[in-house]
């Protein structure tokens, strides 16, 4: 039971945490970035983003391949 609450709140901070990154990242580039780059800075935050996403989506998956199902 308490593993299970110790999961809950994790998921709640990095929730939390992600959210305040994907706010706060494209704001404080186009904040500082030049006029004529704001926009494709912005956008390549966003691609950055997403491709991580798929990067750490892979990496999970093949650690799920790869380890004893009793030492996950």
């Amino acid at each position: 039971m308490a593993i299970k609450a110790a999961l809950y709140a994790s998921r709640i901070i990095t929730g939390l945490g992600i959210g305040a990154f994907t706010v706060t990242g494209p704001m404080s580039i186009v904040e500082i970035a030049p006029t004529e780059i704001r926009g494709l800075l912005a956008a390549w935050f966003g691609v950055a983003m997403i491709l991580a996403l798929v990067c750490s989506t892979f990496c999970v998956y093949g650690v799920y391949l790869h380890l004893a199902a009793d030492k996950l």
